[in-house]
């Protein structure tokens, strides 16, 4: 089984495509704990480890080497015994792992776990410089990469000592560390002007995070916010498997930028099954990091879904993963995608030539709107209101229908008549 799930991650070598993501799940830890937990998670088959993402800015961790943060309980949005605890913020610091706390972690699991690579993860609190150095320190404690968290919700919405994610601050962080980099990008933004400016800043793209807020909207009682004195957080918002969504979109939007960047891909976000973490892989994902699975089922899981993929694999004769890596990309079009380029492109047209004014056009009042017949027989296309979905195109019996030649301009390859 291990030979059948081998795998690549930013040129690290992987027994298992399924790894830990980083994980805000434990309001009071101490070391051994923490490094017991990830222990676990390796024997159960996690392929790497990435941490809990940590605050780059000057702070420390008690004097007994232990982690106390603000969490609050939530609903998973599952049913009513799944239950979470997630790290929120604070006033007016993130209430998330500090840095000291986060090299002892990183260095002792070096010492007690081998052969698993362990990715170190830093949020974006503070200022550029604390970033880097941050960077540099946790790249000493000789951890095997690192994955920059610009994607946190929570940071976003009440932190206002965040960085901006900027081309130079990948450079600054590159030229301090040798180990891969990953970076964690929100849902909600859009960063296609900067991957595609990329030049070797980064080996991976972590795709993505939950959407603004955390608490998955109650259908019964009432909508009040369970934040305590935090009135201002989102009472609700997109997570779990809601989000798995917005994560498979992420996928197919930047899958072509990443392969041009050789960037590795990092999924995350929703996957709650195993048959849903095998749906990740084929829309082109190389690894799919687990959370939310892991704390409702425990570690566990990670076995399940090797088990899994393992028999899904033999089942249809594959030798190993990258036979079914983005298998699935070609058999999927956005939507939204498609409306924008069929509203400006992918007008049709009628070629009165080839017309023969049939009694009752069989395109038209049955289609669409933009369709119409004179008395004389004669069928127009509006341009404005053609959507280009090409049914006219394949329903016309005589050919008369095409696309508009200002399409063919622009596009002298058009699909032919099936």
């Amino acid at each position: 089984m291990v030979r059948v799930l081998d795998c690549e991650w930013m040129s690290l070598k992987l027994n298992s495509p399924y790894i830990m993501a980083s994980l805000t799940l434990m309001s009071n830890v101490d070391l051994k704990r923490h490094i017991d937990y990830y222990k676990k998670a390796c024997e159960a088959g996690a392929g790497a480890i990435v941490l809990p993402s940590v605050n780059p800015e000057a702070c420390g961790a008690s004097e007994n080497n232990s982690v106390v943060v603000d969490s609050l309980m939530i609903d998973t949005g599952l049913n009513k015994d799944h239950r979470m605890g997630f790290a929120v913020l604070g006033p007016t610091v993130p209430n998330i792992i500090p840095l000291n706390y986060g090299l002892s972690l990183a260095k002792g699991l070096k010492e007690e776990i081998k052969g698993t690579p362990i990715i170190a993860s830093i949020a974006n609190i503070g200022q550029e410089e604390e970033i880097v150095r941050a960077v540099e320190e946790l790249g000493k404690t000789d951890i095997d990469g690192i994955e920059l968290n610009f994607s946190c919700p929570n940071i976003g919405a009440k932190n206002k000592r965040k960085s901006v994610l900027t081309n130079e601050l990948l450079k600054k962080i590159r030229k301090v560390i040798k180990q891969p980099i990953s970076l964690k990008i929100t849902p909600y933004g859009d960063y296609s002007l900067i991957l595609v400016s990329l030049d070797g800043e980064i080996d991976g793209l972590t795709l993505s995070n939950a959407y603004i807020g955390l608490v998955p909207p109650e259908i019964e009682g009432k909508q009040y916010s369970p934040f305590g004195q935090r009135e201002e957080w989102a009472p609700c918002g997109v997570y779990g498997p809601f989000e798995r969504l917005l994560t498979f979109y992420q996928l197919y939007k930047y899958h072509d930028i990443a392969k041009k960047k050789n960037l590795s891909i990092a999924c995350v976000g929703g996957m709650v099954s195993v048959d849903e973490a095998i749906q990740s892989i084929l829309l082109g994902a190389d690894i799919v990091q687990l959370s939310s699975a892991i704390a409702w089922h425990g570690t566990h899981f990670f076995q399940e879904c090797n088990m899994v993929l393992a028999d899904y694999l033999k089942t249809h004769n594959f030798d190993n993963i990258n036979y079914i890596k983005g298998s699935a990309l070609p058999y999927i079009k956005s939507n939204v995608d498609e409306l924008n380029n069929s509203s400006t492109k992918r007008k049709m047209r009628v070629d009165e030539g080839k017309c023969k004014k049939c009694k009752e056009c069989m395109c038209c009042n049955r289609l669409c709107i933009a369709i119409s017949q004179k008395s004389d027989g004669i069928v127009k296309i509006d341009r404005a209101l053609c959507s280009g979905c090409k049914w006219c195109y394949y329903m016309c019996v005589n050919g008369a229908i095409m696309e508009d030649d200002s399409y063919l301009l622009n596009n002298p390859t058009v699909i032919k008549r099936a």
